[in-house]
């Protein structure tokens, strides 16, 4: 790994960062929405831990002394209107929103694995992987909750 980092590398970074916002602000929109107590309770510390692996994102961009990104995509947006729209149509509410929140996770660890198939700037792999990781926990509690609610469990 080279110890300069490149433009691309920098917007590998900043891509990671709007997948984890959109997945803050979308888990945060599906918790508010949530109808049983776990699901909330699930969705809102999903919703904290990605904010806070945006945060720490942030944090190793601008001490590259890169700008970094401060919000989420248009895409995200977008999608949260059509959560919204799924739950109104859906009579299964709240599976309708962990269903959702676990494709976000699944399209999150794509990014992720994209991410660390590069070289990234020093000092970033670990806390990237270790990102990857928790998001592949919380894909694999969403995948369990969403067959269980799928399931009538």
């Amino acid at each position: 790994m080279t110890t300069l980092t490149t433009t691309a590398q920098l917007a590998l970074l900043n891509r990671l960062i709007a997948t984890c916002k959109d997945g803050e602000h979308d888990y945060r929109f599906c918790a508010e929405l949530a109808q049983a107590p776990v699901l909330r309770t699930l969705m809102q510390r999903r919703a904290t831990e990605c904010r806070d692996a945006a945060a720490e994102l942030q944090h190793a961009l601008r001490a590259l002394g890169a700008v970094a990104a401060e919000d989420g995509t248009l895409g995200g947006t977008l999608h949260r209107a059509w959560i919204g729209l799924r739950r109104v149509f859906s009579l299964e509410h709240d599976y309708a929103l962990i269903d959702e929140c676990e494709r976000d996770d699944a399209q999150a660890l794509q990014h992720y694995r994209a991410a660390l198939q590069r070289p990234l700037p020093e000092g970033v792999q670990p806390m990237v992987v270790a990102q990857y990781e928790r998001t592949a926990r919380g894909h694999a509690q969403a995948r369990l909750l969403c067959d269980q609610l799928r399931h009538g469990d």
